[in-house]
């Protein structure tokens, strides 16, 4: 595949902002050349050309597969990608890739969480807090639900993770010598099952574009904007109250970022709003739990 050719603005570039709404096609050519590995965009296009069939037909253009002017292009395009795909079909790649996305998950899941279990007895009283906080293991659920991309792998991906967390940090505190709690145990584990949703859909979110990319950062800039100052005000006699007010820091640095960088100005405010209200649920859910 030939690279990208230098008078084109990458695929992050903000002049595609507008163009790429009337010129689908030609953004979509510059984002795979960028990211030629990614089985998403193939996908993506497989759907366009079949929605824009689907519309001459219905126009009563009868622009199908039989017809010679653009079905015949329509075809050779489909083929070429499903070679491209190295012929597999695309309930196949979806299998591969939840397949890959849950294996991530087990893995991230349980290396999170045995170093969060070790770092209670590495980390110094001043960064201890990094230990016993809830922002590590809601970034590592929202990066492998990031990495997942559609929505629903990425939400079962998230839970996954963040189960994973829970019983690699069991195994950890077992291996060091110490004992473990059901009643936490079973807490944090159904805590992953309220919290792996939303963060399984805010992370295959931000991997989009538009409305839903900006949600999705905030989503996980609300997160710990939230548990910044439940850490701040209700446990910092135990804690260090730099680690809450750094994490608080960081989350509005993603939130404001989202809004920054969204597509259009109508999009900032239920960015903003997305931020407030999760930030909003995670510290209510803290003073509660």
């Amino acid at each position: 595949m030939r690279p990208l050719p230098d008078f084109l603005p990458g695929p992050n570039s903000r002049k595609w902002h507008g163009r790429r709404l009337h010129d689908p096609i030609g953004f979509q050519r510059v984002h795979t050349l960028a990211r030629p590995l990614d089985t998403g965009e193939m996908q993506w296009l497989v759907r366009y050309l079949g929605r824009h069939r689907t519309g001459n037909r219905l126009n009563g253009s009868h622009v199908g597969a039989s017809d010679p002017a653009t079905g015949a292009p329509v075809a050779s395009v489909t083929m070429q990608i499903t070679q491209h795909e190295g012929g597999r079909s695309s309930a196949t790649v979806a299998r591969r890739s939840l397949a890959q996305g849950l294996a991530a998950a087990v893995v991230i899941g349980l290396g999170v969480g045995a170093l969060t279990a070790y770092g209670q007895g590495w980390l110094s009283d001043s960064t201890a807090s990094f230990s016993n906080s809830a922002g590590p293991w809601s970034l590592a659920a929202f990066l492998v639900a990031r990495y997942n991309r559609r929505v629903l792998p990425g939400l079962i991906a998230a839970m996954a993770t963040l189960a994973c967390c829970e019983l690699g940090y069991a195994i950890a505190t077992v291996i060091r010598g110490d004992s473990n709690s059901t009643s936490t145990v079973v807490f944090w584990l159904t805590a992953a099952l309220l919290a792996g949703p939303p963060l399984g859909v805010a992370g295959a979110w931000s991997s989009g574009r538009g409305l839903r990319r900006g949600v999705g950062f905030a989503v996980i800039g609300g997160v710990l904007i939230g548990e910044g100052p439940y850490g701040w005000t209700t446990v910092a006699d135990t804690t260090d109250w730099r680690y809450w007010a750094i994490e608080l820091l960081i989350g509005v640095t993603i939130a404001t970022a989202a809004a920054v960088r969204s597509q259009y100005p109508r999009h900032v405010l239920p960015t903003v709003a997305a931020a407030i209200s999760t930030a909003a649920v995670v510290f209510a859910f803290y003073r509660l739990a």
